[in-house]
């Protein structure tokens, strides 16, 4: 059984946080639609609206905490995140890593 790449590893979790980001701005959108067909007061729709995204936000930020190189540990969220870099990243642009080696052993599952 093959083990996976370091691209392929870190493609899942940026997958985990897209998920996370549609399915909060799916809520909100839910929300606010409802609320507007309640007819509910405008501070409720408001707040529909802006929990579902606070908390989606809140959770991208910590699942974006762990897009990390797992040979230096150097934070890659700008460039899997903010599109600086090119998806599928090649190197760690910090340390220098291939990404397209496995993973290495002991990094699994942090």
């Amino acid at each position: 059984m093959p083990c996976m790449t370091i691209n392929e590893y870190l493609q899942g979790r940026t997958r985990t946080i897209n998920t996370v980001k549609w399915v909060g701005i799916g809520i909100a959108v839910f929300g606010g639609l409802l609320a507007a067909y309640l007819d509910q007061p405008k501070a409720l729709s408001y707040g529909s609206i802006l929990a579902p995204l606070s908390a989606a936000i809140a959770v991208m930020i910590l699942l974006s905490r762990r897009l990390r190189c797992p040979w230096c540990k150097g934070d890659l969220t700008p460039e899997f995140l903010l599109g600086r870099g090119r998806m599928p990243l090649r190197y760690c642009q910090k340390c220098g890593a291939n990404f397209d080696q496995e993973m290495p052993n002991d990094s699994i599952g942090q």
